[in-house]
């Protein structure tokens, strides 16, 4: 597996990131997002963690922009806050390059245990989904390692 795909699956992350879902088409819901997306970088003093923080908020931004170019939102206010921000955290990631040299999958599942249900299934629900629209538009059933096992240990615990 790639470490740098690994670390998208930390638990924390998911929920704070599926709970953000929706809530990047008004100016406010934005503003929002991106005052959790920093207070959660500077959630830690560790600069292993705060390099995997940055580079999940990271891959985050570049799917939301991808999103606006598909609704049509390019260069909205929204979009140009999403980029101030983006560029804002790539400068930190050329502090925070490093991100660990392998990924703790037992932590993870133990983080999925203790994990509210509500959550853990908002998150499977909106993975899989994800998973359905990948094949949907690419035909393929060949999904990144990563994330499968990701979604069969939550399926695990439900």
């Amino acid at each position: 597996m790639n470490l740098n795909k690994e670390v998208l699956y930390d638990v924390k992350w998911q929920s704070l990131r599926v709970d953000m879902l929706g809530s990047y088409n008004t100016f406010d819901g934005v503003k929002s997002n991106v005052n959790k997306m920093e207070n959660y970088i500077q959630g830690t003093s560790d600069d292993i963690e705060k390099g995997q923080r940055i580079w999940r908020v990271l891959n985050n931004l570049n799917a939301v922009r991808m999103g606006y170019h598909g609704q049509g939102l390019v260069d909205t206010r929204m979009d140009k806050y999403i980029i101030k921000f983006r560029d804002h955290v790539q400068k930190l990631r050329e502090k925070y390059k490093d991100i660990g040299e392998e990924w703790d999958w037992d932590k993870v599942k133990e983080d999925l245990q203790n994990l509210d249900k509500f959550t853990l299934k908002d998150i499977h629900k909106n993975l899989i989904t994800r998973t359905k629209m990948a094949k949907y538009k690419t035909g393929s059933t060949d999904f990144r390692p990563e994330l499968m096992k990701f979604i069969g240990l939550i399926e695990d615990i439900l």
